[in-house]
């Protein structure tokens, strides 16, 4: 998570990704109106996530034996401040609904607080910096269209993982500046250093959002989440408690504690953007009453093409032949019956039957009648 200093930045999300949620609302059906449908579509996501300031509060955790930090009716309470979270997932469609699965990573947020403690006096600042990692395993259901945008909701389950460091409580205004809170011989602040910490625990969210289609393989997901990031806190270990002589010296002491917690949930703003390695799609032209599917774009037309004509090519030379439309018919004349000879009588002549393949080798032609259906056979000549 980040520091406080990028609060006007994180600030300036909403108002960006509202800004291009209504710029792709108004975009023409022709290029916005492409939505996944169907089964079996595989997604890849990279994102960027806008977490708001989140309120928490640390008190004593489960008893181990040490010394307790606050004891009854004491507490630090303040704000982890906002940040940016990157994610990457990777997702399949069932229909409407998709399932992904998310890994999230957070740099360093910035928590500012105040402690309570009775001697302290009205003003005691605390610090810390907590970053997170997070594995979710998410599923998402679409609605219908909105305008040339599609309305979603989804959830998930999974883990967090934090670490939890430079965690300060200082005291510059204790109530008996005198006693022994007092201040150093150059004006230094007593404090107290917690010990760092690494865990884990149960997280969930809520989402909902709206997507924009980015041509035939891309989808631009805006959304909002609620997260339930689990518990943080200060493990078992040793305080460091720093303390003024009435010199003006410096005294250190250690003190094992027990651990320290706190429920940490917060509000973002999401921007993803998803990649649709095999995508189907339904077009929508000219308008919400008037669709067709058009599974993959030009490159499914092509191979559609391909595969109506790939039969035709294959097809064996006679049947190619079959499909041809037959010749025009020609009267043909009759032979006589007899050929008058010299020395003899007459003989009748002898014609010679037409061969059957009379075209090229391997191919019948279109006057075959053997290859021909009844109904496209010519009628029978006369020899």
């Amino acid at each position: 998570m980040t520091h406080i200093d990028n609060r006007h930045r994180i600030a300036a999300l909403p108002g960006l990704l509202l800004g291009l949620g209504c710029l792709f609302a108004a975009a023409p059906p022709t290029i916005a109106g492409q939505a996944p449908t169907g089964p079996g579509g595989i997604s890849l996501t990279v994102g960027i996530t806008a977490v708001f300031p989140a309120d928490v509060r640390f008190v004593d955790g489960d008893d181990a034996g040490e010394a307790a930090l606050y004891g009854a009716d004491q507490f630090d309470v303040g704000t982890v401040g906002s940040g940016l979270e990157y994610g990457l997932a990777a997702g399949y469609r069932f229909g409407a609904i998709r399932a992904q699965v998310e890994l999230g990573a957070t740099g360093q947020f910035a928590y500012e607080g105040q402690s309570n403690y009775t001697p302290g006096g009205p003003v005691q600042p605390t610090e810390a910096r907590v970053k997170a990692r997070r594995l979710l395993l998410s599923g998402f259901y679409e609605f219908g269209t909105l305008s040339a945008l599609r309305s979603w909701v989804g959830a998930g389950l999974g883990a967090n993982r934090y670490h939890l460091t430079d965690y300060f409580q200082r005291f510059p205004d204790p109530v008996d500046p005198s006693g022994h809170l007092r201040r150093g011989s150059n004006g230094e602040v007593p404090y107290t250093s917690l010990p760092p910490s690494t865990g884990h625990g149960f997280a969930w969210m809520l989402a909902a959002g709206l997507t924009v289609p980015l041509g035939d393989d891309g989808l631009l997901d805006l959304g909002y989440r609620y997260t339930d990031a689990g518990r943080i806190g200060t493990a078992i270990g040793d305080i460091e408690v720093v303390r003024y002589n009435e010199d003006g010296s410096r005294r250190l002491l250690l003190i094992t504690i027990n651990p320290t917690i706190a429920d940490l949930r917060f509000h973002s703003l999401t921007a993803t953007l998803r990649w649709l390695p095999w995508p189907r799609t339904e077009t929508v032209r000219g308008g919400p009453a008037q669709g067709r599917r058009d599974a993959g774009g030009g490159r499914e037309r092509r191979r559609r093409i391909h595969a109506i004509r790939r039969p035709l090519q294959r097809a064996r030379p006679h049947e190619s032949a079959a499909l041809a439309p037959p010749p025009p018919r020609r009267a043909r004349p009759l032979a006589p019956a007899s050929v008058p000879s010299s020395s003899g009588p007459a003989r009748p002549r002898r014609v010679p039957p037409r061969p059957r393949n009379a075209g090229a080798p391997g191919i019948r032609l279109a006057h075959d009648r053997s290859r021909l259906p009844r109904w496209r056979r010519p009628p029978r000549m006369l020899r």
